[in-house]
C-alpha cells in the first residue's frame, strides 16, 4: 500500500496520527510505502502546491487529505469561493495525475468549533464527495462527527481528546483517529470506472500553474532545508521590487517564514494592493528555523470570466522601519505573521500560484453548483 498524507500540523505531528495509522494498517499485514507532504498552519492551497511538487503521483494508491481544521477559516462568504475552487482542484488534479487513485477526505475539526463554519465546511466536502464518488474512488471520512457522537457533544468530554484548541492529544487523541482513518483505508474498494466527472464548480484550480520565483534570472538564490524539507527562495531584500507577468489571476504567493522576514508590498493589476507581515511569531525563540507559508488572495469572485485575464504583478519588500500609516492600512492580519523581530532579514518568496482561464469554463457549471448546495448566505 503507497500512502501519501497531504495536510495540516495534525499531519506533521511524529508521533501523531499519521505515525499510529500506519502501526495499524502494518499490524494487520499489509506492507506500507508512505510519503507525508503536510504542511502545518496552512490550508488545501499550500496542498495544491504540494502535491504539485511532488511531482509523479501514479504509483500512489490512496491520497489523505486532512485541511479542515485550517480550511474553515475561509469558510466564509468573502473565501468561500477561492476555498471551493481550491479544494475541487487539489481532488482534480490528483485525479488527472491518477484516476485509480483513492482519495480519503479527512474532517477534523477545532475543538471549541464555530458551528455554523464546520456545518458550512462539512456541507462543501460532502458536495465535493458524491461528487466524484460517481467516477473515482473518493471517501469522505469525518472523524470530527464521529468523535462528537462517541462523547455525545460533552464539552468536557471533547477536552480530553484535545492538546489544544486545534490539534489532537497524542496519545489519546490522535489513536482514535488514527484507528478510524486505518477502518476506512482497510475498507474493501468497489472498483468504479476511471472517469475525472466535469467540474462541480467553474474554474476550478487545477487549471493553475506554479511560477518558482526562485528561478527568475538574476534572483538571488537562498536555500531552506530542514528534516523534512529542501525550498529555494527569491530573497528579496528591503526596497527591492520583483515584476511579474502573468498569463491569470494570483490565487496564493508562497513564502519562507523566519523571525526576521521583512515585510511585502503586493500590488497586483486591477486588484486593491495587500501589505503582509512575513515573520512568524513562533519563529523567535528559535531563529535558525523556518516555517513554508502562504498567502491567499481571497475575495474574488473566480465565477466572473473578465476578472481573469493576464496581469502584471509586484512585489515590493518594505524595510520594517519604514512601514507607514497608508501601508498599514493596507494589512492583511493573518495569525501569528508579525513584524520581524530584528533588522537584517529579506522577503523569501517561493512559488506564485495562479490561475490559467480557459474560455467558456466560467459559465459551464454553475446550475452544478447550485444543486450540490455549496453556495452559503452570509453570516
Amino acid at each position: 500500500m503507497n500512502l501519501l498524507f497531504v495536510g495540516g500540523s495534525n499531519s506533521v505531528m511524529n508521533p501523531g496520527y499519521v505515525s499510529y495509522t500506519l502501526d495499524h494498517l502494518r499490524a494487520a499485514g499489509h506492507e506500507i510505502l508512505s510519503h507525508n507532504i503536510s504542511v502545518g498552519a496552512n490550508n488545501c492551497l499550500i496542498g495544491l502546491e504540494q502535491v504539485r511538487l511532488f511531482g509523479d503521483l501514479s504509483k500512489i494508491d490512496k491520497v489523505v487529505i486532512e485541511f479542515a481544521v485550517n480550511d474553515y477559516k475561509m469558510v466564509t462568504p468573502r473565501s468561500l469561493q477561492t476555498w471551493q475552487r481550491g479544494y475541487e482542484g487539489l481532488i482534480r488534479y490528483i485525479l488527472s495525475q491518477n484516476p485509480h487513485v483513492e482519495i480519503y477526505n479527512l474532517l477534523l475539526a477545532p475543538r471549541d468549533t464555530l458551528a455554523p463554519r464546520i456545518a458550512r465546511l462539512r456541507q462543501g466536502l460532502q458536495a465535493i464527495t458524491r461528487h466524484y464518488a460517481r467516477g473515482a474512488s473518493v471517501f469522505l471520512v469525518d472523524f470530527d462527527a464521529y468523535l462528537r457522537r462517541r462523547v455525545d457533544n460533552n464539552p468536557a468530554e471533547l477536552r480530553k481528546f484535545y492538546e489544544d484548541s486545534t490539534h489532537y492529544r497524542r496519545p489519546k487523541g490522535a489513536a482514535v483517529v488514527a484507528r478510524y482513518l486505518a477502518h476506512a483505508l482497510m475498507r474493501q474498494v468497489v472498483p468504479v470506472p476511471a472517469r475525472l466527472p466535469p467540474a462541480l464548480c467553474a474554474n476550478t484550480f487545477d487549471a493553475s500553474r506554479l511560477y518558482d520565483l526562485s528561478a527568475m534570472d538574476h534572483a538571488v538564490v537562498r536555500d531552506f532545508r530542514n528534516s523534512r524539507f529542501q525550498r529555494r527562495s527569491h530573497q528579496l531584500m528591503p526596497g527591492q521590487k520583483l515584476v511579474v507577468n502573468l498569463p491569470g489571476p494570483l490565487i496564493t504567493l508562497s513564502f519562507l517564514a523566519t523571525s526576521n522576514s521583512q515585510p511585502l508590498l503586493i500590488e497586483e493589476e486591477d486588484e486593491a494592493p495587500v501589505f503582509i507581515y512575513t515573520a512568524h511569531a513562533s519563529m523567535v525563540p528559535t531563529p535558525h528555523k523556518f516555517l513554508i507559508k502562504n498567502f491567499v488572495l481571497g475575495g474574488r469572485q473566480w465565477s466572473i470570466p473578465g476578472a481573469l485575464g493576464p496581469r502584471k504583478v509586484t512585489l515590493t519588500a518594505i524595510d520594517n522601519q519604514e512601514v507607514s500609516e497608508p501601508l498599514k492600512a493596507l494589512l492583511a492580519d493573518r495569525n501569528n505573521m508579525i513584524p520581524p523581530s530584528d533588522q537584517g532579514g529579506a522577503v523569501y518568496l517561493s512559488n506564485l500560484l495562479y490561475f490559467t482561464p480557459t474560455a467558456g469554463e466560467a459559465t459551464a457549471f454553475r446550475d452544478r453548483e447550485a444543486e450540490a448546495g455549496m453556495a452559503i448566505a452570509a453570516e
